[in-house]
């Protein structure tokens, strides 16, 4: 038998460990989640001889499927079975907004493990022994015990209950938090003491720089009849003295959000309401779902309080891995508001990814490439709407971009992207393409090139695989003014309009969006997405499956065969309007709206006929708008 440990802790260390006595077990765990204790004691008796039948499990995503699919494929869908079936089970409503929120609670909380179990399936592979997939234990595991199947797979949860505690402290901690008179230090934090009518816009660190600011709409809805509020409400954006004062000198208000209890007060009978219908659990649910679903209605109860109190007419929210946007969409109708989002990157192909979150009232597309990927997905939303890519080459050079050396004639835009062992992009897979590139320029004197990194510097280079090596390749070549590396900070559009080629690891959002605009960009499809409709085109020369030929087509390119990534044929798909005129369309939905809002219109006759209006105004075609009905809340 070999037990697979998703996250070896102290406790756990000791309860396996008899197991292993008989050596009728082998424990393998994830080096990558192990606790330190855990990991200081593994190391110390594993040199007196104990503990010799825990291993690491060295598991990786890696790799492709019999029919040449990344594993990823496996991850999304049978994750998204599991919590289909679940749902049902449970009869939660088809179509129910809760539906979709527990839905996407339940993925955000099981896509890792179920990265962690498509892993060890493809580890297991040619073993014959019993696998037992020792999870950590978490109350969102009953999908799982539900739905997973698999020969020779059993699953079993570790010994901590911390998860199963904090499902039942959250809804007990909100309504204290709401009925509770508050101290000094827990009062509600706020700059909006002149309260009128107010666009709320999510705050998150680079909203007030950078080319992907979310702000994209803002010069085009010059209004001073309502405030513009920052809400921060991010784990990662704590209000801090710093951000309130960058905040205010940019023109915005904000309110602290993370604890939205606070700027509200609940009556003791309404509490006492909600501490009953705890103990009110419906025969199908269980016990924590019924936790989940009490704290959803009082977050409904909680926010529809803020967002009245505030006066909230509009609320832009990207934060698509946020559960808690279901009860935000219901508290605004019912406060007499919306909630308007957009996308920021391409999807490579069709998948489920239920661990994303789509319930706005109006949700803005660039083109029919996401469309169609939202809808196969499925969502919640109102309105499905074309806006064009948002996203645009900059006005002005920000940092700059190097020039290099007078033999160079054929320059590259170098797109990579993140990777690790447990997403679909390995360090190996990077490691293998930024080679690649290097060989390129060494045996091509010709040759320069322009990294433009996610988030990498020269030295996260240094370790990758092989990395020491590639580092000092990699320098020698920048000291002959022939490899360069970006600031993280520059656009994506900028660096790729301004070389011959974009050469671009993986399906790359980034490249794809420098193609829309204009490059010419080609991809390494390192992980295996046949179903991307970019290969769809007959003929097509911007994926490429193996490494040889991606690299045969940077050469192609660079002797003057202008085929190479020529995305003239999807320029339309992924940027409907091909321009760079998004940022006034959606400014000027936003304008109409809160016209027509301020004016005394209902918000469901407000969202409609600024909706109307704005697919008169840009001739938007039928076929590319997306209706929704009233979901069954």
């Amino acid at each position: 038998m070999t037990v697979w440990v998703e996250q070896l802790g102290l406790l756990d260390l000791l309860a396996l460990w008899p197991r292993t006595w008989s050596g009728a077990a082998e424990i393998r765990y994830d080096e990558h989640r192990t606790g330190a204790a855990a990991a200081r004691l593994l190391q110390a008796l594993q040199g007196r001889g104990l503990f010799g039948r825990f291993r690491p499990a060295e598991l990786t995503l890696a790799g492709a499927d019999a029919r040449g699919r990344t594993l990823y494929y496996r991850q999304d869908g049978e994750l998204d079975r599991c919590l289909e079936l679940f749902c049902e089970r449970c009869g939660l409503a088809p179509g129910s907004r809760f539906r979709a929120t527990a839905k996407h609670f339940l993925g955000c909380h099981l896509l890792d493990r179920m990265g962690f179990i498509v892993m060890v399936e493809k580890a297991a592979r040619g073993l014959a022994a019993e696998h037992v997939l020792y999870l950590r234990r978490h109350p969102a595991n009953a999908a799982l015990l539900l739905g997973y199947r698999h020969d020779g797979f059993r699953m079993a949860q570790s010994f901590s209950w911390q998860d199963h505690l904090r499902a039942l402290a959250r809804p007990l901690h909100l309504i204290a938090t709401a009925i509770l008179p508050q101290t000094p230090l827990a009062r509600p934090r706020h700059s909006q003491y002149r309260i009128r009518p107010s666009v709320w816009i999510e705050y998150e660190h680079t909203i007030l720089t950078g080319f992907a600011s979310r702000l994209f709409w803002k010069p085009h809805v010059p209004r001073d009849d309502v405030d513009f509020v920052f809400c921060l409400d991010r784990p990662e954006t704590p209000l801090t003295d710093e951000t309130a004062r960058k905040i205010s000198q940019a023109g915005y208000h904000w309110v602290d959000c993370h604890r939205p209890a606070r700027l509200m007060r609940l009556g003791l009978g309404e509490g006492s309401g909600f501490l009953r219908r705890l103990l009110c659990r419906p025969e199908k649910l269980p016990f924590w779902l019924h936790l989940l679903h009490v704290e959803y209605e009082l977050l409904v109860r909680i926010w529809t309080a803020v967002f009245q109190r505030f006066q909230v007419k509009l609320f832009i929210h990207h934060q698509e891995a946020f559960w808690k946007r279901g009860p935000q969409v219901r508290a605004l109708e019912q406060a007499g508001g919306i909630m308007l989002s957009s996308h920021h990157s391409f999807l490579p192909a069709p998948l489920k990814e239920p661990s994303l979150n789509y319930q706005e009232h109006v949700y803005f597309v660039w083109g029919r490439s996401a469309l169609d990927w939202v809808e196969n997905k499925g969502h919640g939303c109102a309105y499905l709407l074309p806006c064009g890519i948002w996203l645009l080459p900059e006005k002005e050079s920000g940092p700059g971009l190097p020039s290099f050396g007078p033999r160079v004639s054929f320059k590259l835009a170098v797109f990579d992207s993140s990777a690790s062992h447990n997403l679909f992009v390995t360090q190996d897979d990077l490691a293998a393409f930024i080679t690649a590139i290097i060989d390129l320029l060494e045996v091509n004197p010709s040759w320069g090139a322009l990294i433009k990194p996610k988030s990498f510097r020269l030295e996260n280079y240094g370790g990758l695989p092989g990395g020491p090596r590639l580092k000092e390749r990699m320098t020698r070549l920048m000291g002959e003014g022939r490899l360069f590396i970006a600031d993280f900070t520059v656009s994506p559009i900028t660096v790729g309009l301004a070389m011959d080629l974009c050469a671009c690891f993986n399906i790359n959002s980034a490249g794809v969006v420098a193609a829309a605009h204009g490059a010419r960009a080609v991809h390494w499809d390192c992980c295996g997405w046949p179903d991307s409709p970019l290969y769809e085109d007959p003929g097509q020369k911007v994926v490429y499956r193996s490494l040889a030929d991606f690299k045969a087509a940077l050469a192609a390119a660079s002797r003057g065969d202008g085929s190479i990534g020529d995305f003239s044929r999807r320029r339309r798909w992924i940027n409907h309007f091909d321009d760079t005129l998004a940022p006034a369309r959606v400014g000027g939905f936003i304008s109409d709206y809160l016209d027509r809002i301020l004016s005394g219109a209902p918000v469901r006759q407000a969202l409609d006929g600024a909706v109307a209006g704005y697919l008169e105004r840009h001739a938007v075609p039928e076929d590319l708008v997306r209706r929704w009905p009233a979901p069954a809340d």
